[in-house]
C-alpha cells in the first residue's frame, strides 16, 4: 500500500529573504561578473568567423527573419500550413489521454503542487504507460488501430476508477500568491514583456516540432526503427540496425503515431505526429521546471525559469528535430521533484507505519522510464534516485520492515519501465543491455570486430598523450560547459554560480540543492563514463535551471530587478533569432508537406534530402527494391530497403563479396533488389582513421567488377557524380543457369 499523506505547507515565503544580509558589494560584484560573461558569451565564434552576437543583426532585418518560414525564396517550395492540422491534432489528443492517464498518480502523493508540476507529472506517468503498452502491442504482433485504441481505452477506464476511489484525497494544485516585492516602472514593463517572450518561444517550437525529420541520427533509427515497426506490422529484431534494438521508450510514441494515422503512408504523417509529441515532452520540462520555483520563488521566477529553458539552443535542437534527450530530461526532473517532494514530508518509517510513502516510489519509476529512454538513463536517473532513498533510510533499513519494503520498491520499481526493453534484449540477443556490456554478456549478432569498433566509438575519448582524463581534456570540457558550446543559453551559467553559493550557504537544506546535486551528478558521469558530446548532459538542463532560479530570486530581492528581466529578454530575443533562422532545426514552418517531402538538395541548394533521394523517390518505380551500400539515413527513402548501419554487415556481402555472376544475380532477385545505392562519401567518412569504421567491402573495385561482369549497370539518368554516389540497376535479363 501507497501512502497519501502529506504535510506540506506553502513554502514560498519561506524563501523569499534568502541572502538578504549580504553586502550590496558582493551584488554589484555578480552583476559585474555576470556582464562580462554575457559579453565574452556573444564574442564566441561558432561557425568559422561567425559570432553569436553577429545573429543579432538580423533582428534588425524581421522580412528577412519572416523569409525563412517561407522557404527563403525558393522558388520550387509552395507555401502551406493546413497540412499541420492532422498531426497537431493528433498530438494532442495524445497527450490529453496520457495527462487523463496519469492523474491516479498526482492522487497517489496528494502534495500540494503548482498546476505545472502536476501537469508535468500525471502527463509523464501517463505517457510512460501509453509507451509500455505500445511495446507490448508490438512484441504481440497487433500493431493496428483496433489494438491501439482498445489499450488507450482500458487504460483511461483504469485511471477513472482510480481516481473515482481516490476522489477523497485533498486537492493537489497549489495557488501561487502574489508577490509583494516592489519594482520600478522600467522593471514592471520589462518582466510584463517575459510572458509574451516565453509564449512565442513556445509556439515556435510547437511549429518546428510540427516540421518532417531531417536529423542524421533521427533518419538513422529514431524515427527508421518505428518506420520499420509499423511496416513490418510487429515489434522485432532488427539485425541490421543495431541502434533499433537499444531502449525505445520515447520513439514508441512516434510508433504510435503511426499507427493512429494508418495507410501505406502513415509512417510519414506519423513520425511528424512523433517528433511533436517528443517537442510536448520537453515543454513539459519546461513547466515543471517553472512550476517547481515559482511555487518556491513566485511567479516572477517561474517565468524566468521557463525563459531560461526555452532560449537554450541545445534545447530547441533536440525538440526541434526529434531527439530524444529533453525528453529524458524531463522525466530526470520528475525524479528530483518526487524526490523533494519526500523530503520534505518524510516521517520516520518506524513500526506503525504499514504503507510505503508513494512519492520515492514515484521518483523511481520516473527514473525507470529515463533508463527505457536511453541506456544512459540508468546511471543519470536510476542509481541516483535509489542510492538517495536508501541513504536517507539506510539507519533503518535492516532495523525496521517499513524501511525494508521501501529499499525494496525502489528497487523494483526502477526497473518496472526498463524491465521489457532488458528482457527483451535478453531473448533475442542474450544480452540485456546490447550492444553493450559485450564482454560480460555476448555479441548479439556482432563479429568482434563489430564489437571492438563499437566500443572503440563510445569510449570516452582521449587526448593526444593517451589519456582521457588530463588536464587538457578537463580543460577542453568545462570551456565547453562554461559558454563555448552551442546548447547553452546566455544567461545560465552566471546566474548557476550564484545559485550553487546560495545552496551551499543553506548547507544543502535549499529547495534548488537536490536538482543541484543530481546535475552535478549527471555532469561528473558525462565526463568520467560516456564519449562527452553534448547532447549527452542536456538531459541536465532542467535542473540547472532551478539552480539558476535561486540565483536569479537572489538578484531579485536585492533590488536588481530589471537586471534581470533584461538580461532574460536578450536571451530570449537570440534564441528566437536561432529558431527563426533555422540553424539547428527547419524552421520553414509555412512551407508545404508534400514540398518539403520532395525537397531534394543540389549544388547550389541546401535540401532536406541529401542530394540523389530526392531524384530516387520520385523517379524510380514504386515498387523498387534499393539495397543501401554506405548509407544509414533509410528513413528518407521511399521504397522497400536493405541496408545496414555502418557497425552492421551490410546486406548481400558475404554473397555479392568475390562470388561469381551466377551466385550474385541470384542472390539479388531472391531477395527481389532492383536498384544498388552506394554512398561512396559515406563510407570514405567511416574508414578515416578516428571515425567508426565500415566493412572491408564494398570497395570502388568490387563495383566496377560487378558492372564488368554485367550484374548491374549504372543508371544512365543519375544526376550525381560516381565518385560521390552511384545508383545501379540490377540486371534482370541475363539468364541463369535453369532458367
Amino acid at each position: 500500500m501507497l501512502s497519501n499523506k502529506s504535510n506540506s505547507s506553502t513554502p514560498t515565503q519561506e524563501w523569499a529573504y534568502v541572502g538578504k544580509g549580504v553586502s550590496t558589494f558582493w551584488v554589484w560584484a555578480a552583476i559585474a561578473l555576470g556582464a562580462v560573461y554575457v559579453a565574452w558569451f556573444f564574442i564566441q565564434p561558432i561557425e568559422g568567423a561567425i559570432r553569436r552576437l553577429d545573429r543579432f543583426i538580423l533582428l534588425l532585418l524581421p522580412s528577412e527573419l519572416w523569409h525563412w518560414t517561407i522557404g527563403g525564396g525558393a522558388t520550387h517550395l509552395e507555401i502551406g500550413v493546413l497540412d499541420r492540422v492532422l498531426p497537431f491534432s493528433l498530438c494532442v489528443l495524445w497527450m490529453l489521454a496520457s495527462w487523463w492517464i496519469g492523474r491516479p498518480s498526482l492522487q497517489l502523493i496528494s502534495c500540494r503542487l503548482s498546476w505545472l508540476e502536476s501537469m508535468g507529472i500525471s502527463s509523464l506517468f501517463g505517457l510512460s504507460l501509453l509507451s509500455t503498452a505500445t511495446l507490448f502491442i508490438g512484441l504481440a504482433g497487433g500493431l493496428n488501430r483496433i489494438a491501439l485504441f482498445l489499450v488507450v481505452a482500458v487504460l483511461c477506464c483504469v485511471s477513472f476508477l482510480l481516481q473515482r476511489r481516490l476522489r477523497s484525497s485533498p486537492n493537489t494544485t497549489l495557488r501561487i500568491p502574489d508577490e509583494l516585492l516592489s519594482h520600478g516602472q522600467t522593471a514592471t514593463w520589462l518582466w510584463r514583456l517575459l510572458p509574451l517572450g516565453v509564449g512565442v518561444l513556445v509556439v515556435m517550437y510547437i511549429f518546428t516540432g510540427l516540421m518532417p525529420p531531417f536529423e542524421f541520427d533521427v533518419v538513422e533509427y529514431h524515427a527508421q526503427a518505428p518506420k520499420e515497426y509499423y511496416a513490418n506490422g510487429k515489434i522485432d529484431f532488427l539485425g541490421h540496425n543495431v541502434y533499433a534494438n537499444m531502449p525505445l521508450a520515447i520513439e514508441m510514441h512516434s510508433l504510435a503515431a503511426m499507427v493512429m494515422v494508418g495507410g501505406q503512408d502513415g509512417w510519414w504523417l506519423g513520425s511528424i505526429t512523433g517528433n511533436c509529441i517528443i517537442c510536448l515532452i520537453s515543454l513539459l520540462a519546461v513547466g515543471m521546471a517553472s512550476g517547481y520555483t515559482a511555487r518556491y520563488f513566485g511567479r516572477k521566477i517561474g517565468w524566468a525559469t521557463a525563459a531560461i529553458l526555452l532560449s537554450a539552443p541545445g534545447n530547441i535542437l533536440v525538440s526541434g528535430c526529434g531527439l530524444i534527450d529533453a525528453a529524458m530530461g524531463a522525466y530526470l526532473l520528475a525524479t528530483a521533484v518526487c524526490l523533494q517532494i519526500w523530503r520534505e514530508n518524510r516521517t520516520p518509517l518506524n513500526t506503525e507505519i504499514r504503507a510505503i510513502p508513494a512519492s520515492p516510489v514515484l521518483a523511481c519509476f520516473f527514473a525507470g522510464t529515463a533508463a527505457a529512454c536511453k541506456y544512459t538513463g540508468l546511471v543519470f536517473a536510476c542509481a541516483p534516485a535509489v542510492l538517495y532513498i536508501l541513504t536517507f533510510i539506510y539507519p533503518e533499513l535492516f532495523r525496521r520492515w517499513p524501511a525494508i519494503k521501501l529499499g525494496l520498491a525502489a528497487v523494483l520499481v526502477c526497473t518496472v519501465t526498463v524491465a521489457p526493453w532488458i528482457v527483451r534484449n535478453l531473448l533475442w540477443t542474450a544480452n540485456p543491455v546490447f550492444p553493450l556490456a559485450s564482454q560480460v554478456f555476448g555479441n548479439g549478432n556482432l563479429t568482434d570486430e563489430q564489437i571492438a569498433r563499437w566500443n572503440k566509438a563510445h569510449e570516452v575519448p582521449k587526448s593526444a598523450n593517451g589519456s582521457a582524463y588530463d588536464w587538457p581534456a578537463l580543460k577542453a570540457a568545462l570551456h565547453s560547459l562554461a559558454g563555448k558550446s552551442e546548447f547553452l543559453p546566455a544567461a545560465l551559467v552566471p546566474l548557476v554560480m550564484i545559485g550553487v553559493c546560495i545552496c551551499l550557504a543553506k548547507f544543502w537544506q535549499h529547495p534548488a540543492s537536490l536538482p543541484l546535486m543530481l546535475g552535478i551528478w549527471v555532469l561528473v558521469v558525462w565526463w568520467f563514463a560516456t564519449h562527452r558530446i553534448d547532447r549527452f548532459w542536456l538531459p541536465s538542463l532542467p535542473l540547472f535551471s532551478i539552480v539558476a532560479a535561486a540565483g536569479m530570486r537572489w538578484l531579485l530581492i536585492r533590488g536588481q530587478s530589471a537586471t534581470v528581466a533584461l538580461v532574460l529578454l536578450v536571451t530570449l530575443s537570440y534564441a528566437g533569432v536561432v529558431s527563426l533562422t533555422g540553424i539547428f532545426a527547419d524552421s520553414r514552418w509555412f512551407v508545404s508537406y508534400d514540398s518539403l517531402r520532395k525537397d531534394e538538395a543540389t549544388d547550389k541548394t541546401p535540401g532536406r534530402l541529401p542530394q540523389g533521394i530526392g531524384w530516387i523517390n520520385l523517379r524510380l518505380p514504386q515498387e523498387s527494391k534499393i539495397l543501401l551500400l554506405g548509407e544509414a539515413r533509410a528513413f528518407l527513402f521511399e521504397h522497400p530497403l536493405l541496408y545496414a548501419t555502418c557497425f552492421n554487415t551490410p546486406p548481400g556481402e558475404l554473397v555479392l563479396s568475390g562470388r561469381n555472376r551466377e551466385e550474385q544475380l541470384k542472390w539479388l532477385r531472391q531477395n527481389e533488389v532492383t536498384h544498388l545505392f552506394v554512398q561512396w562519401c559515406e563510407i570514405e567518412r567511416y574508414r578515416r582513421p578516428g571515425n567508426y569504421g565500415f566493412s572491408q567491402w564494398p570497395a570502388r573495385r568490387d563495383i566496377q567488377a560487378m558492372i564488368e561482369s554485367g550484374v548491374v549497370r549504372p543508371v544512365a539518368a543519375w544526376p550525381v557524380p560516381r565518385q560521390v554516389t552511384e545508383l545501379l540497376e540490377v540486371n534482370y535479363s541475363l539468364p541463369l543457369n535453369g532458367d
